[in-house]
């Protein structure tokens, strides 16, 4: 007998929404550090302290940006 959790879904869900609206008004570093705070706090099975997930969010964010910019020659919002 499995229990469905909800606020997983919900946190993945509020993380996806922001990042698919925002990516428009502040651009896809900003809305993917969210995006991936927010998938963190979902999977996460102990609560993860905000001061290392937010800056280890942010700079899997700018790495992503780089190499699609930089790299790959793709511009992203």
């Amino acid at each position: 007998d499995s229990k469905v959790h909800f606020k997983p879904l919900v946190l993945m869900l509020a993380g996806l929404a922001i990042f698919a609206v925002g990516i428009k008004f502040i651009g896809f570093p900003i809305a993917a550090t969210i995006l991936f705070t927010f998938v963190v706090y979902a999977l996460a099975t102990k609560k993860p302290k905000w001061y290392l997930v937010v800056p280890v969010a942010a700079a899997f964010a700018a790495v992503i940006y780089f190499g699609f910019t930089a790299g790959l020659q793709i511009n992203l919002p």
